[in-house]
């Protein structure tokens, strides 16, 4: 009889979110986050700002970072069925980022399997987001030939 048995266990204590928090800022620190021009990222910079846990965060965020939110909680509406109406409020290029970050995380592809129809709903939702913005960018174009004084 053989008890060739092997446990491997991760230390709880790596895991914890103060450890996490301190590592994000060791990496923050030495410059990890920084794109090619050395500047940071914002989305990196409200992660820090959440992880400061500073005074009245809500208060200083910025239409940003609730335009992100707000396609943040979206995603989550969606993977119970309930479908958000595309607002003329919505930053479109912000929310179809955010919906495209959820799009290609495993949970939606795990979503797409268990219920492909609330998976088409948040696809459906991202082309309503495209197309007003090509709604926008037809009428710019309209315009810029109005003041141009070319053909309607």
């Amino acid at each position: 009889m053989s008890y060739d048995i092997e446990y491997t266990t991760e230390n709880e204590l790596i895991l914890s979110e103060e450890v996490q928090k301190e590592r994000f800022f060791e990496a923050y620190n030495l410059g990890l986050f920084t794109d090619a021009e050395g500047r940071v990222p914002e989305r990196v910079k409200y992660t820090s700002l959440e992880y400061m846990k500073i005074g009245n965060y809500n208060d200083i965020m910025s239409i940003d970072t609730l335009q992100m939110q707000a396609a943040q909680r979206e995603n989550t509406f969606f993977e119970t069925g309930v479908v958000p109406k595309v607002s003329e409020f919505d930053n479109h290029e912000i929310h179809i980022d955010e919906h495209m970050r959820y799009v290609l995380q495993m949970k939606f592809q795990i979503l797409k399997f268990k219920k492909p129809e609330f998976a088409g709903l948040l696809e459906r939702h991202i082309g309503e987001h495209k197309q007003v913005i090509q709604a926008q960018e037809q009428n710019k174009f309209n315009q810029m030939q109005m003041m141009q004084g070319g053909p309607q």
